[in-house]
């Protein structure tokens, strides 16, 4: 059994912050972010994943990119492993304004986003509670798992 991603976001003004950790990512989640990032007045969006490649299906890959593309919301995807980064890529070819960034380049995705030098400490702010809120419900996610003879 896979373990299971855990997707926490929250909007400032017209920036998206969203985090995600690796495993699967649940429909549910899924589709309650995508219907934030439907509706909700952002203009850009700063996607950042802190555990390891999260797994998304097909539909889910395009569903956020027909998001991005109808909505002209620019995104920046913060993580360290190139095949997440190369698929970043592969979405812009398809028309999304969205560009991957490692860890060390944070400061380069805020600029990439537009955030103005007074709002970036902030949002670092709130990408490290994002950070936390994930990590410690996905290991309480994934430890029921187990518990219960899951994988």
């Amino acid at each position: 059994m896979s373990r299971q991603s855990v997707v926490e976001w929250t909007d400032l003004g017209d920036l998206m912050i969203v985090c995600r950790t690796e495993g699967v990512t649940p429909n549910e989640s899924w589709d309650a972010f995508m219907k934030d990032m439907k509706t909700k007045p952002i203009a850009e969006c700063s996607s950042l994943s802190i555990i390891g490649a999260g797994e998304l299906t097909s539909v889910q890959r395009t569903t956020a990119t027909e998001i991005l593309k109808k909505r002209g919301i620019i995104m920046a995807v913060v993580r360290d492993e190139q095949l997440v980064r190369g698929m970043v890529t592969a979405a812009s070819w398809m028309g999304a304004k969205i560009k991957a960034f490692s860890w060390t380049g944070l400061d380069d995705a805020l600029d990439y986003l537009k955030v103005s030098p007074e709002m970036a400490d902030r949002v670092k702010g709130i990408v490290n509670s994002l950070r936390r809120a994930c990590t410690d419900e996905y290991e309480s996610v994934n430890k029921v798992r187990v518990a219960r003879g899951g994988r």
